[in-house]
Formats: structure tokens, C-alpha cells, sequence
């Protein structure tokens, strides 16, 4: 039994992950993707009656992608969850002990197998946020990454240094709050790249979007336009000694937001919240999962400048006490 293909190192979950086994005469082979540490099974399969045999691991390991944005200063954030490190092993059926193994391979999310350090990003490396606003930054290095972040004032400038603990995928957090009275900051991250914002006053009604991208990076965007929004319910309505009673309670409150008129590389990164497989509205309590209702947008109008609209759904169920 052997290997006959196996994935690069940082290959993306995105797109098709195959591996390729070999045996000398057709038998039942049996395939486990095993984690790291080389005793959870994270997958299996088996082929019947073949010498050869392959297989795309992508799906079974995308499930083991779990994270999300996270509240906190500014600095590097935990990676857990953000890629996937992952061996697999091959034998005949009812011979493991002489199974074969891959050699150990990082995954990681998104359709972009990164060639060099950067900062794995769907949105223009100059961009605006608003005051006391949060962002997150996705860089990739094969080494642990310092980062500067320096913010300038009308009177002042001042630095702050940042340094990483791991390598791979090292997401990097900035809260705004932190830089009181800047106009511009500048997140330097060496080899992976820089990032320039430029600070805009804040709107009260803004809504803040954050979402996870075909690039593997976790977006943050604030439309300061609330077109509507609407609230429906549905109730679970029983009969009782007095009459109708609720039970249970589900309401539905859907928000349409408009976009800032933003260059069309703004606009082509907003689109890709309609299909983000998590999407999130950033809150004084933190981060809220919500839907995104929206199926299509227009990116853009020729010869006239344009906003993008969707709108976003958030689900709430609660119990009503018979007592």
C-alpha cells in the first residue's frame, strides 16, 4: 500500500483536497482522516474490491472549521479552529497494523492556497471605519508575525507593538477605542503587508456587519443607512379553561441596510455576504448570527455611483410559563 497523491501543505478547504492510495491487488481498503494528534478519527471511509483508490477529504474536514469573530483589545487572536491539521491513513481491512500514513498537512479555510506571506483579505487595503469601530485582519506567515499598528493624530503619532505566538494563520485584532483622536492608523505587518484606515465619525444608527469570506477571513463592514426595519411572529396558541392562551412565542425582525457609495472593490467584497456561510451583526453585547435574506445584489451601475442593500434576519423563541 502507498500513496499516490497527497495535497500540498496550506492546501484550501474551498476547493477539491485529494489523496490517491495504491495497493498490489484489489482488496477492501479502509481510509481514516485523523487529527493531529493521531488518535481521533475524524473521518472514514472504505472501497470495495479495488487496488486503487481516491478520494476528496475536503468535506469531512471543513466540518472541524469552527470560529468566529471575537470581542477583546487590539492584538493577536487565539487560531484554534481556524485551520485544520490532519494525517490519513490507509490499509486493507483487517490489517491496520500495516497501515500507511500521510505525512502531517495544515488545511486551511477558503478557496486560495496562499504562495507567499499576506494578508488573506476580500476588501482594498485602504479603507474607512468609524470611530470606537472594531476589525479583524487574517495574515498568513510561515513564521510568527510582529505587527505595528501606528495611529496618527492632528498633534501626535504613536506606536504600538504587537508579536505573534504561532505561525500559519495568525488573526490579528484592532479596536479603534484604544486610539482615541486618530485620523489614520496603520496596521504594519512586515512581510504579510500593511493595511492603511482612515477614520470616519461614527453614526448611531450605523449597523456593523462581520462575516467569513471565500478567502478564509472573517470581514467587518458598517452600512449607515437603515432603509426599514419589520418584525413578524409567529405564536403557539393553546386551549385553556379561560380560552386561547400563547404558548410560545417566535419572532422574526428583519433589517434592510444600504450601503456607504463605495468604490467598486468595496462592492465586490460586500456581495459576498449573500453567500457567507455565517454572517454577523456586531452589537454592545457582542457578536448576533443573523441571516442574510438577501439572494442577489447589484455590484454596480455604469456610469453612475452605487450603494449595495441587503437585508439581514434574526430569530428569537421564547417560552411563555402556563403558571
Amino acid at each position: 500500500m502507498q500513496f499516490t497523491q497527497i495535497p500540498q501543505q496550506f492546501a484550501p478547504l474551498g476547493l477539491p483536497v485529494r489523496y490517491a492510495v495504491k495497493h498490489d491487488a484489489a482488496a477492501d481498503i479502509d481510509i481514516r482522516i485523523l487529527a493531529r494528534d493521531d488518535e481521533s478519527v475524524l473521518a472514514a471511509k472504505r472501497f470495495a474490491a479495488v487496488s486503487e483508490a481516491e478520494f476528496d477529504v475536503a468535506p469531512a474536514l471543513r466540518r472541524s472549521l469552527r470560529f468566529a469573530p471575537e470581542a477583546g483589545g487590539t492584538g493577536f487572536i487565539d487560531p484554534t479552529g481556524r485551520s485544520v491539521d490532519a494525517r490519513v491513513m490507509a490499509f486493507v481491512t483487517g490489517h491496520e497494523e500495516e497501515a500507511v500514513i500521510s505525512a502531517l498537512r495544515a488545511f486551511l479555510p477558503g478557496v486560495a492556497a496562499p504562495d507567499q506571506s499576506g494578508i488573506r483579505t476580500t476588501m482594498p487595503l485602504e479603507r474607512l471605519i468609524p470611530e470606537g469601530a472594531a476589525d479583524e485582519l487574517t495574515l498568513f506567515a510561515a513564521t510568527p508575525c510582529a505587527v505595528t499598528v501606528t495611529a496618527t493624530a492632528p498633534d501626535s503619532v504613536t506606536a504600538q507593538h504587537y508579536q505573534s505566538a504561532g505561525n500559519g494563520l495568525q488573526p490579528f485584532r484592532l479596536d479603534t477605542r484604544e486610539f482615541a483622536g486618530a485620523e489614520t492608523i496603520t496596521v504594519d505587518a512586515g512581510a504579510c503587508g500593511s493595511i492603511l484606515y482612515t477614520l470616519v465619525p461614527g453614526c448611531e444608527e450605523a449597523v456593523r456587519l462581520a462575516w467569513r469570506t471565500s478567502a478564509g477571513s472573517i470581514e467587518h463592514y458598517s452600512f449607515p443607512i437603515v432603509r426599514e426595519t419589520a418584525l413578524g411572529v409567529d405564536k403557539t396558541r393553546a386551549e385553556g379553561p379561560d380560552g386561547a392562551i400563547v404558548a410560545a412565542v417566535e419572532s422574526v425582525r428583519e433589517m434592510r441596510l444600504a450601503s456607504a457609495f463605495e468604490q467598486a472593490a468595496v462592492l465586490e467584497a460586500l456581495a459576498g455576504l449573500i453567500e457567507a456561510p455565517q454572517v454577523w451583526r456586531v452589537g454592545k453585547e457582542g457578536y448576533e448570527p443573523v441571516d442574510v435574506a438577501t439572494d442577489s445584489v447589484t455590484i454596480r451601475q455604469h456610469g453612475a455611483m452605487h450603494c449595495l442593500e441587503v437585508t439581514i434576519r434574526s430569530t428569537r423563541k421564547s417560552s411563555v410559563s402556563w403558571s
